[in-house]
């Protein structure tokens, strides 16, 4: 055998098996031939240590020249493009340069050929054809995709995995050797014919091919007899996907006959072979067949291209069809007049039969769920994800994609404000209790699964719902979350799968996790936007589900050209198309010109809602109700959420049940309903994040609002945390209350619950600090102790100390101020005696409002050791008595800090952080601020304080190793570039070179905002440890 082989090779392949190597590749025994290249078994190796089986192919360097060594690299990069788990993946090009030698590492398959099982069975039953069809129509979806035509499908070309016999997944093409750029022109089209490219020789104008050299079409189009397209035989034209379509067709042909199409009927028909005749049909040749199987490779095998099947991805669908139904399971097509296109809304596991285009990340998902115990499907807002988990992959996997266990139960969840506890709900069933620790937890759902012997997948939509809306008190929920995702899906638990969706933008908080963060990186899935050539696969899948055509081929150019200016946002796609499936000709099943022009691809979403915004402003009564129901449905940085019904219904009032229900009707939001501890509860949310994206009312509204909406959201997240464990350190500052006041007055806001209970407690420390801060500075002019001022925190405790401070030097004061007023009468002068008299009053209000300061402070501190209450305001006719003669002295003499620079920073008392070399600049960057209100707007934009705020919930779950690490809170340093990126982090002395430190340094490198412009902004940024 290898006598034949290039003396390189052959040299190589004959040496001692401790030197037969290439690269990191030792040669072990070889499997066969590829092409013109044998192919070898071999280990890929690091020193000592065998990383991996790969499949070799080995060619001679001097084989061909330059042109034959770029041939090479060629097939390389062809399998580089292909990326799907029904085809051999490219691992690398080994070359020996001293023996003349270049390899092509492959991903090894463990087992045999198509053909040579075939050869032990002659046929293949009805199921085991059907799998090798779909797996091979599968890959052809991702290599006509990739631009490529693969020349050469054939059963030696494709390798079966007996370990996965009984499902698609056991069957990988390989063979790239003479695959090629696809051909530009289309089925029916005239292609330029390769006879030009032969030369010319002597002899009569009707010489054939073989009688000028060439001992058949083979050695000019590639391929193999019997499985070459009629038309590529006959007239040595290039080949196209239809070509691969029609081997695929005789691939499946000779797997339930056992002889190809042109050899049908025993002998090799010739006239089969040049496309001058059809082969015959497999109902003849085979008993119990399917009739929709034997009328797909008929059509497979049509000698014209143009009366093919239009793509693979017709071919894999069909088949899968009959697959399903071999088993029982019948096509169930949602009814004709809600059609194949959901418009905003995503496709639910009741519309896997009418959900087309995503074949290739729904193997690509699947494979990674065989070796990993999670997939996290990443892309783009719009992109496809939910409905690729919930209407591709888990109906797969229920069908057995992945083997184990017969049934397999399916819980889906959205994480929302408070992720543990919607998990432990939707888990219940399982016996998990949210008081438990994560591995608690873990280990209650594996023994579950023990017992019930079912499989579980966890599908976990929008997961970047745990950064974007469970802040606050709900780190801990997050936390909680984070950790049990990561123990399920950290290995392939027999039986247990889990499966996330997550955009791209919005991920990083989450992978700071550490150990979430590496099993969602291992187990990606990319989820791109469909492009303009995959929806018109997607468009005649679609329309001929139900029975309905073009009204002209030329209509169908048209409307694959009007997709292409919107084919990025597969929502306007989606909507679009259900506006044409709406205005079809239902009596001749037509789609017709009239419907594609009376719609406007591009502008159709923003039509339908301002159509919607009108009939909903009718209900309402006023546009403004509109406007707070749909803000409600986003968060201030412009994502979705998820409300109840009746929060809306008490913050708005009873219009907002009204203007969701129109809004619902027109499709535009969801309704769905809960079930919760406390029974059941109705949802509402946007129907996708297109609506915020592409409809400019929408888009105006949240982006005017958004930086109040932010200054309410850190409120309102400040209370929940007070409201669980009340510290007088989460107590807001005067200045934060007087933006925050404001903001309420505008947008005339109510205050309930804990955001009540957290204002009034933030006012009444406020009025004790103003009183305490002004009766010090009165008392300090008083005993002549210069001109500066008492600073007093709002803390409990250190408000006492000062009370007490204060009313001494009260005391000295007045007995002073009594002594002045004695010295004057003495003197008789009566300037000196009037103004003496002034400051001894003065002086008296101040003592009055001390003591009941601290009786208010003493009851506080006697309240907060027994049941918490909600504090009580000072008495307001003593605040009233000095309040105003405060504020005047502020006004009058004192220097306020810049806009907000308490809202940021918190650094009072607080020592500084140690800041390494670099982090210079003044501490500018301020907090999103509204226009038009009572602030300047921010140098940077509003997002900084939202990305900073999630970046501190983040490091708040940073885990301490052992009791000798910092805990408590500190400070952080950070650069911002005017990229919008993070170059810069420093933290407080005692959190440097310690392992929590060193998680909190990355959840601020995270951070990222828009870019702006001017120089590089130092920030000072809390953050605290448990």
């Amino acid at each position: 055998m290898s006598s034949a082989l290039p003396e390189a090779v052959r040299r190589l392949t004959d040496l001692p098996d401790a030197e037969r190597r290439i690269g990191a590749f030792w040669l072990v025994r070889q499997l066969g031939r590829g092409g013109f290249a044998p192919v070898w078994l071999a280990e890929e190796t690091a020193g000592t240590t065998k990383l991996r089986l790969s499949a070799v192919k080995l060619f001679a360097l001097d084989a061909g020249g330059e042109a034959g060594r770029q041939a090479i690299i060629d097939e390389a990069a062809r399998l580089c493009r292909v990326e799907h788990p029904n085809v051999v993946r490219f691992y690398q090009l080994p070359v020996d340069e001293a023996r003349g030698v270049i390899g092509l590492a492959m991903e090894y398959v463990a087992g045999e050929s198509l053909g040579e099982r075939l050869r032990d069975k002659q046929t293949l039953s009805v199921r085991e054809t059907i799998d090798a069809g779909i797996a091979i129509a599968s890959a052809l979806v991702a290599v006509h995709g990739a631009g490529l035509v693969h020349r050469d499908i054939s059963p030696a070309n494709v390798v079966v995995d007996a370990a996965l016999l009984g499902t698609p997944a056991a069957y990988k093409l390989i063979d790239f050797g003479i695959s090629a750029a696809s051909p530009t022109s289309t089925p029916g089209q005239t292609i330029p014919s390769m006879r030009s490219k032969i030369p010319s020789a002597p002899g009569t104008p009707g010489d054939r091919p073989s009688d000028r050299g060439f001992r058949s079409p083979l050695e000019a189009i590639g391929g193999k007899r019997g499985f070459v397209d009629p038309v590529c035989w006959r007239d040595l034209s290039p080949a196209t996907s239809a070509s691969d379509l029609y081997a695929l067709g005789a691939v499946l042909f000779v797997c339930l006959v056992g002889r190809t199409p042109a050899a049908g009927r025993g002998s090799l028909d010739e006239e089969v072979l040049h496309g001058r005749k059809r082969p015959p049909r497999l109902a003849e040749l085979v008993s119990e067949l399917p009739a929709s199987l034997g009328d797909l490779v008929e059509a497979l095998l049509a000698p014209a291209p143009e009366e093919r099947p239009r793509s693979a991805e017709i071919v894999a669908i069909e088949l899968e069809r009959i697959r399903s139904a071999l088993v029982g399971r019948r096509r169930a097509l949602p009814p004709e007049e809600d059609g194949p296109f959901r418009g905003l809304e995503r496709f639910e596991k009741e519309h896997r039969d009418v959900f087309f285009g995503r074949r290739v990340e729904v193997a690509a998902a699947l494979e990674v769920l065989r070796t990993r115990g999670l997939a996290a499907l990443l892309g783009p807002s719009g992109s496809g994800k939910s409905s690729l988990a919930r209407a591709g992959i888990l109906p797969a996997i229920a069908d057995g994609a992945l083997g184990g266990p017969r049934q397999w139960e399916t819980v889906l969840i959205s994480p929302g404000t408070d992720p543990r506890q919607v998990l432990t709900t939707a888990l219940f069933h399982m016996g998990i209790d949210p008081r438990r620790s994560p591995e608690e937890a873990a280990a209650q759902v594996e023994a579950w699964l023990a017992q019930s012997k079912r499989g579980l997948v966890l599908l976990v939509d929008q997961l970047e719902e745990i950064a974007t809306l469970a802040q606050g008190p709900a780190g801990k929920s997050q936390t909680w979350t984070l950790d049990l995702l990561s123990r399920l899906g950290e290995r392939p638990w027999p039986g247990l799968r889990v499966v996330v969706t997550a955009r791209r933008d919005l991920l990083d908080p989450i992978l700071a996790h550490e150990q979430v963060g590496r099993v969602i990186t291992r187990g990606a899935v990319l989820v791109s936007p469909l492009g303009s050539a995959a929806w018109g696969e997607v468009v005649d899948a679609a329309f001929e589900s139900y029975g309905y055509s073009f009204e002209d081929p030329r209509l169908r150019k048209e409307l694959i050209e009007a997709l292409e200016t919107t084919a990025g946002s597969m929502p306007l796609v989606e909507f679009a198309l259900r506006e044409l499936w709406r205005s079809r000709d239902r009596a001749n099943k037509l789609v017709t010109r009239s419907s594609l022009r009376a719609i406007e691809f591009s502008g159709a979403l923003s039509r339908h809602a301002n159509e919607t915004l009108d009939r909903a402003v009718k209900e309402a009564g006023t546009e403004r109700v509109v406007q707070r129901v749909l803000l409600s449905l986003t968060t201030p940085a412009g994502a979705r959420m998820t409300r109840p019904i009746g929060d809306l219904v008490r913050e708005i009032g009873p219009a907002a049940r009204a203007v969701v229900q129109v809004f619902a009707e027109a499709r535009l939001v969801l309704r769905e309903t809960e079930r919760r501890k406390d029974g059941e509860v109705e949802l509402v949310t946007l129907a996708h994040e297109a609506l915020l994206v592409h409809w400019g009312r929408l888009r105006d509204w949240v982006a005017s609002e958004r930086e109040e909406r932010l200054v309410i959201e850190d409120f309102e997240d400040a209370a929940k945390v007070w409201d669980d464990k009340p510290d007088p350190e989460l107590l807001w500052r005067r200045r934060r209350l007087l933006l925050l006041e404001e903001i309420l007055r505008v947008r005339q806001l109510r205050l309930e619950g804990a955001a009540k209970r957290f204002y009034t407690a933030s006012v009444a420390a406020a009025q004790r600090s103003r009183i305490i801060v002004g009766v010090v500075g009165i008392l300090a002019g008083a005993i002549a102790l210069g001109a500066g001022t008492v600073y007093v925190d709002l803390e409990a405790k250190r408000a006492q100390a000062e009370a007490d401070t204060a009313m001494a030097k009260a005391e000295a004061a007045l007995a002073l101020a009594r002594e002045s007023k004695a010295q004057a009468d003495r003197e008789r002068a009566v300037s000196g005696q009037k103004e003496a008299e002034k400051r001894e009053a003065e002086v008296k209000a101040a003592l009055t409002a001390l003591k009941l300061v601290q009786g208010s402070l003493a009851l506080q501190a006697k309240a907060s050791a027994s049941e918490p209450k909600e504090p009580t305001a000072l008495d307001s006719s003593v605040v009233r008595q000095l309040d105003e003669y405060i504020v005047k002295q502020e006004r009058d003499n004192a220097k306020l800090p810049e806009p907000l620079e308490d809202l940021l920073r918190e650094t009072e008392n607080i020592p500084p952080p140690v800041v390494e070399p670099g982090l210079t600049g003044p501490v500018t960057v301020l907090p999103p601020q509204p226009r038009g209100g009572p602030v300047a707007r921010s140098v940077v934009p509003g997002e900084a304080y939202s990305k900073l705020s999630q970046a501190k919930v983040v490091a708040s779950s940073c885990k301490r190793e052992d009791a000798s690490e910092p805990k408590g809170n500190g400070k952080v340093a950070l650069v911002l570039d005017p990229n919008g990126t993070v170059s810069a982090v420093s933290l407080d002395e005692r959190f440097v070179g310690t392992k929590v430190g060193a998680c909190v340094d990355r959840a601020f490198r995270q951070v990222n905002v828009q870019p702006f412009e001017g120089k590089p902004f130092t920030v000072i940024w809390s953050f605290a440890i448990p």
